[in-house]
């Protein structure tokens, strides 16, 4: 069987891999810890974990800084162009490519103690939401654990007028909303991923949610990985040529549309869902 369909929108290149490491930096300060604290507490002295969607590298290389030096951790993404090369890595982390929507090699089976999948939903349609789950119930070993991060809604646009009287939000309303036409189910999971864990042989299941805004000393940081985001999909959109895409200089005009907006005081916000479960065993 051949590799799914390809269908994450942004680019993938230098200065979104810079966002991306940008962006988790600010979302694990924003959260609390790397790996849940409950699955922390039912490690082995030795763990093994699996990231699927790895992206960039950047959590499970700093999850390994975390664990004992004799861990192993292996992070697989769909393409390697954001990968660090193995020289950059620590000696316990591997990374290479596989298709997290289907079937993992015989010899991975039952064999980590930990799956962490993180802000896949970008890439992902209703449909392969069971398909990841089953991917990572594979991994693991019976009785390991499963960690989920994902954004909500990251459109929700918010003013500080107390502090800032003159804010306003137009520009980044409407970046937002034509930029994440190509993301219509990005969101999905938040109603849904419980019943999919429980078809895939989940058990135990919680889910933490952390709102974004909550520390105001992040607002600015984060409003400006967001835009940045938007300003990526809208610059795809156009470069793809896809149906009522915005022109080059249009494109150009909404980031720094929204650039001003936030100078002014815009600032964006989405509510970050932390799934944990373990497998029946």
């Amino acid at each position: 069987m051949g590799p799914s369909k390809d269908i994450y929108t942004l680019a993938r290149e230098p200065t979104e891999t810079e966002r991306l490491n940008a962006q988790h930096k600010q979302l694990i300060s924003c959260i609390g810890y790397t790996l849940h604290p409950s699955i922390v507490a039912t490690l082995p002295t030795a763990p093994k974990v699996a990231e699927l969607a790895t992206g960039t590298g950047a959590f499970i290389i700093d999850l390994a800084k975390e664990l004992s030096p004799d861990a192993q951790l292996d992070g697989t993404d769909y393409s390697d162009a954001a990968l660090p090369c193995q020289g950059q890595l620590p000696s316990n982390v591997r990374l290479g490519v596989a298709d997290a929507k289907q079937a993992p090699p015989e010899e991975s089976t039952g064999k980590y103690d930990v799956v962490c999948i993180r802000y896949i939903n970008p890439a992902m349609m209703p449909e392969d939401w069971a398909k990841v789950a089953a991917h990572a119930a594979a991994l693991l070993k019976p009785g390991g654990a499963l960690q989920f991060a994902g954004m909500g809604d990251f459109t929700q646009v918010k003013t500080v007028l107390g502090e800032h009287p003159g804010a306003f939000t137009a520009v980044t309303e409407r970046a937002g909303r034509l930029g994440l036409a190509s993301l219509p189910h990005a969101s999905w999971f938040v109603s849904n991923l419980f019943s999919v864990l429980v078809e895939a042989g989940f058990r135990d299941m919680r889910r933490e949610v952390t709102t974004q805004d909550r520390e105001p000393g992040s607002r600015s940081v984060f409003t400006k990985m967001s835009a940045g985001a938007i300003y990526a999909l809208l610059r795809q959109q156009y470069l793809s040529k896809a149906e009522r895409a915005l022109g080059e200089e249009e494109v150009e005009e909404m980031r720094r549309g929204m650039d001003e907006e936030a100078r002014k005081g815009m600032y964006m916000r989405c509510d970050l869902h932390q799934f944990v479960a373990w497998k029946k065993g």
